[in-house]
């Protein structure tokens, strides 16, 4: 009989989100983000926007984290 694969409900069990965050919007951001979502054809908002925030925070810390060989030491 073959494994049995975990299912994407059980995975996420082991990293329950138990923090939240409260933003406010005004009616023209509260829009864009609608009809932005609407014309993506995004029907998660919520996972949508914490897969943006945490792409920005990554990329973020990526180019503020401490090189190796900084360009003017090089120079």
């Amino acid at each position: 009989m073959a494994k049995k694969l975990p299912s994407l409900r059980s995975v996420s069990t082991t990293n329950k989100r138990t923090h939240s965050l409260n933003i406010l919007l005004n009616d023209r951001e509260y829009k864009a983000i609608l009809d932005h979502c609407e014309g993506q054809h995004i029907h998660n908002r919520s996972s949508w926007i914490r897969s943006v925030i945490m792409a920005e925070v990554l990329r973020e810390n990526e180019r503020n984290s401490p090189m190796l060989f900084e360009e003017d030491e090089m120079r």
